[in-house]
């Protein structure tokens, strides 16, 4: 069985709200059932918030890995003490038993909104991180960042209840179990930002050129071979027919987990030449949108002097959120307002924050493939930082049975994989 693993047949179980994920200011509820049979002396349940991070570092023989635990709250029930000294049946006498045998102990917490702890007073203001108590909690999170120098590597925001039965009044607890729990913050009061993302200036200022003799009025789709061949060697003479035209693309810099992603293109045709009418028609080939969440940890240490150090490490994870490919026969005109059919942002992506020792961020990115007149070009429509908020306001299941997400694991181990986009 796995450590702490919290069991309906262990003989202390905590029972809650399943599936659920909790906001600050909700309370949490549940019962601790105890079986009697244990004679427990005392049960104390604490709930807790806190980051695990680990950092390998390696001179390429050997490897040395570095833990750090930074409490963010920790708050304590006891939820029974017997005044009996060692074990007994008092708990039996003073709260009775349910029909299955077990002993039924209510307990409730409130989220909070903030971070209580101080970190163990180790970490020093640097940008990027917190320093002091009072910023916001950060969601949870956890990245898995696979076999590392031989080892295996995660970075976590933990949130837990911990049930602890004691059979005397010293000693360590004889039968010990957490419950994990999913958090997500409200939405913050956001700062001054952007409303949607900008296109790079490399591709904004300098449009995107189209040259061929495709773009002549009098061109025949169907001429000869020896005739491409000959338009092939005074493709870029200055004679030749060009177009110059601007795609890029729109898309709000702040996204709402669980919710569409509205993404439209904008086209503006730039200028061409004079013996071009029109402006030419632009197809749409693909496009493609991607996050990039970027962890940044760090590890709090003394030196050998004495002297506070900070070790630091960076990890990115990418994943594809649309890729939608027009083939040949199947082409999209692309035209100023086209709106694309997009996907939900995914409720697995945990919004960005800043704690003691983590820092998440996330960056975006719309990139567009077209063809004019046969002349393929590829640019990117919008990039930058987005700000991910969580709705958590959509209703959830609640049912008072163990929990199934996420699945137990060791308080040292590795979670479950990192859940990506796409």
């Amino acid at each position: 069985m796995t450590k702490y693993a919290n069991h309906e047949h262990c003989p202390i179980f905590i029972a809650h709200r399943a599936l659920h994920t909790y906001t600050s200011g909700e309370l949490v509820r549940g019962v601790v059932r105890v079986d009697p049979k244990t004679r427990p002396h005392r049960i104390v349940l604490t709930f807790t918030g806190r980051l695990h991070v680990v950092i390998v570092r390696s001179n390429g023989q050997s490897s040395q890995t570095f833990k750090a635990k930074p409490e963010l709250f920790s708050r304590e029930l006891i939820l029974f003490s017997s005044p009996t000294p060692g074990a007994s049946y008092d708990i039996v006498r003073v709260h009775g038993v349910t029909g299955d045998d077990r002993v039924e102990l209510p307990f409730e917490f409130e989220f909070p909104e903030c971070v209580e702890g101080d970190g163990g007073g180790l970490y020093r203001p640097e940008d990027g991180f917190e320093s002091q108590p009072g910023h916001v909690l950060p969601p949870s999170f956890g990245m898995f960042d696979g076999l590392y120098h031989g080892g295996e590597s995660s970075q976590r925001v933990d949130y837990f209840l911990e049930a602890k039965l004691y059979t005397s009044s010293t000693g360590s607890p004889s039968a010990q179990v957490r419950s994990w729990l999913s958090y997500r913050p409200p939405a913050p009061a956001l700062p001054a930002i952007p409303t949607a993302l900008p296109q790079p200036t490399y591709y904004g200022l300098r449009g995107t050129y189209a040259r061929t003799y495709r773009l002549h009025p009098h061109y025949d789709p169907n001429e000869k071979l020896l005739a491409k061949i000959k338009h092939s060697w005074t493709k870029h003479n200055a004679s030749t027919p060009f177009a110059r035209f601007r795609v890029s693309a729109t898309c709000p810099a702040v996204l709402t987990t669980g919710c569409p992603i509205p993404i439209s293109l904008s086209l503006l045709h730039m200028d061409r030449s004079k013996d071009i009418p029109d402006p030419p028609p632009i197809y749409l080939r693909r496009v493609r949108v991607r996050l990039t969440s970027t962890l940044d940890v760090r590890i709090a240490r003394y030196s050998v002097f004495s002297t506070r150090q900070a070790l630091r490490d960076s990890h990115r994870n990418k994943g594809t959120l649309l890729d939608q490919e027009y083939k040949t026969g199947n082409e999209m005109l692309l035209y100023d307002g086209l709106e694309l059919a997009t996907v939900r942002f995914p409720e697995e992506i945990a919004p960005g924050f800043s704690s003691y020792a983590m820092h998440l961020e996330h960056q975006l990115e719309v990139r567009i493939w077209g063809e004019c007149a046969k002349e393929k070009f590829e640019v990117v429509g919008a990039f930058g930082r987005v700000v991910v908020v969580a709705d958590v306001e959509r209703p959830r299941r609640e049912m008072l049975v163990a929990e199934e997400r996420p699945p137990e694991f060791d308080e040292d181990g590795a979670p479950p994989p990192y859940q990506g986009p796409g």
